[in-house]
């Protein structure tokens, strides 16, 4: 038994040296995209045919409904080819339509459907239970520690927080 936990007491620090090897960013990313896989997963068990970067389009849809797709771009930061693919895809699965914009005929209007409506709330389940087993076993300090962490790297390369807007999006910090 003691052998074990000597053994044990050596992988934990071999692991806490080798882990402060890895750049953050790598370990951002990685929880980025461990994040987005176990909730696309759960939508796509629940049925619902969304993905997380459709959801990004949607969450500004529901804030300012009837927004352009250069709106969208900007908001969502997503490139024109990739923001309409998405909205191809959205539109075919019945959860936004477009729309010619009143004020000019050249444009079009991006709006939500009463099919998206019908599953915020669900969806917007999912994504907090998600966000609670990602968060599981995890302290309140160490959470509010990680936020003011990554608030810091935010602001390290100019980016910060519109906190005014629940929707949390980056916006470029103008004063840099």
């Amino acid at each position: 038994m003691a052998v074990q936990l000597l053994v044990l007491q050596f992988v934990t620090e071999f692991m806490k040296y080798k882990l402060k090897e890895i750049p953050i960013s790598y370990l951002i990313y990685q929880a980025d995209r461990a994040l987005h896989h176990n909730i696309n997963l759960s939508l796509q068990k629940a049925g619902i045919p969304l993905i997380i970067e459709q959801w990004a389009i949607m969450h500004e849809l529901f804030n300012q409904n009837r927004l352009t797709q250069q709106e969208l771009a900007t908001i969502t930061r997503k490139d024109k080819t990739t923001l309409t693919r998405l909205i191809d895809t959205m539109e075919k699965n019945g959860w936004v339509q477009r729309i010619a914009d009143p004020t000019d005929r050249r444009k079009k209007l991006i709006c939500y459907t009463q099919k998206a409506e019908n599953h915020k709330t669900m969806i917007v389940d999912i994504l907090k239970n998600n966000n609670n087993r990602a968060l599981k076993n995890v302290s309140a300090s160490k959470i509010d520690e990680m936020r003011e962490t990554l608030l810091s790297i935010f602001q390290n390369l100019g980016w910060g927080f519109d906190y005014t807007n629940t929707n949390c999006r980056l916006q470029i910090n103008k004063e840099k």
